[in-house]
């Protein structure tokens, strides 16, 4: 599926294999497919990457290992990507939700605090998860 990232989590996976890249084409294709995935149409349907790769000559038994590393950074850009607006939401939802709560900063640092939350939520942070805590006397 077409989605951001794809090409960076690409070629950043085959660098941490030391292998480089020295041609990249990624065009975004429409294509319609049947209930099995088998291509019908191109030029109709839903956006896909495709991507070329001309990369460093390889030993056929380290192959394994690279298509291995790909498809593991592909499942996690997957899953940053389905995530991204939840994660970008629950941003901008605690900065509401400070304006409301009794804290232990004066109202400068408060304003400051929900000011990086929202500034990050609009597009200036890529939100790879979060983790939620409770603190309780």
């Amino acid at each position: 599926d077409d989605m951001p990232f794809l090409v960076d989590t690409v070629t950043m996976s085959l660098a941490e294999h030391g292998v480089g890249v020295h041609v990249l084409g990624h065009p975004v294709i429409r294509f319609a497919r049947d209930k099995a995935g088998k291509l019908t149409t191109v030029s109709d349907g839903t956006a896909e990457s495709v991507m070329l790769l001309e990369i460093d000559r390889q030993p056929a038994e380290a192959m394994a290992d690279v298509e291995k590393a790909i498809i593991k950074a592909l499942d996690e850009v997957r899953a940053i990507v389905r995530d991204w607006d939840a994660m970008r939401a629950k941003a901008q939802s605690l900065a509401d939700d400070l304006g409301s709560r009794q804290l232990p900063v004066d109202a400068a640092s408060r304003a400051e605090a929900q000011e990086f939350l929202r500034w990050a939520a609009d597009n200036h942070f890529t939100f790879f998860g979060y983790r939620e805590y409770r603190v309780e006397k």
